[in-house]
């Protein structure tokens, strides 16, 4: 059964914009980057029900709280680089998420699953985030060529001769 975006915020009791804004002034990250990053928790709720992006079992407070305050957590280590990779990105988190607050840094996303590559095209386009490549394959099948590297709960177990190609 699908749900209409309109339908799935009536189905909920929890103001999204409120909550990421407070995290955002938490972190002390300008308030500009609140409506997409809004746009972008919204569109991933609304298709995880679909395509089981971060767990159905997973309500958006969850999401929020626990994944999107995980990611944006850190965002100062990354401001002194001028490309990010994320392997294993999943849904985005955290690469969508940093391409967002980064836009003027190059963000490489790397993801396995097909339906999570076609997902994170749709948020690319509908985010109109123009500093995001998208590959669809392993981790040990990418050539790495960024200044910082971000894995966050993939899996991903990297030894030295993986990174051989990884550059600054």
């Amino acid at each position: 059964m699908k749900t209409t975006l309109s339908a799935w915020r009536k189905t909920i009791n929890y103001d999204i914009h409120e909550k990421i804004n407070s995290i955002m002034a938490h972190l002390s990250i300008k308030a500009d980057k609140l409506k997409k990053i809004t746009e972008y928790v919204e569109f991933l709720m609304e298709q995880n029900e679909n395509l089981n992006l971060v767990s159905r079992k997973l309500d958006v407070k969850t999401v929020i709280e626990e994944h999107i305050y995980d990611c944006l957590a850190p965002w100062e280590m990354f401001c002194d680089f001028r490309s990010i990779t994320d392997l294993g990105t999943g849904a985005g988190l955290p690469g969508i998420l940093l391409a967002i607050l980064f836009d003027e840094k190059k963000t490489h996303l790397v993801e396995k699953s097909v339906k999570k590559t076609i997902f994170l095209k749709d948020v690319v386009k509908k985010l109109e985030l123009r500093n995001v490549i998208i590959e669809n394959r392993l981790v040990a099948e990418t050539v790495i060529n960024t200044e910082i590297i971000t894995c966050r709960g993939c899996g991903v177990n990297l030894n030295a001769k993986q990174l051989i190609n990884f550059r600054n």
